[in-house]
């Protein structure tokens, strides 16, 4: 599943770190670390939430609800 531009996690950057540990819990590989902030990659992303429970300074949220049918 692709996502567009409105259902991709919402970082903020002056709470990450940059530790990559949402980088490692992302099962889609749509996370990276650039500049030690996390950026996201538009194309690969599921919108599977696993990046946010994963940080551990709550600078990832997905804060939308997906609705299939």
């Amino acid at each position: 599943m692709s996502t567009d531009s409105q259902t991709l996690p919402v970082i903020d950057l002056d709470r990450c770190d940059g530790c990559g540990k949402c980088v490692l819990a992302c099962p889609a590989k749509a996370l990276s670390v650039a500049g030690a902030k996390v950026k996201v990659v538009h194309t690969n992303c599921e919108y599977c939430g696993e990046c946010e429970a994963a940080c551990p300074t709550g600078a990832i949220a997905c804060p939308y609800d997906i609705v299939l049918g």
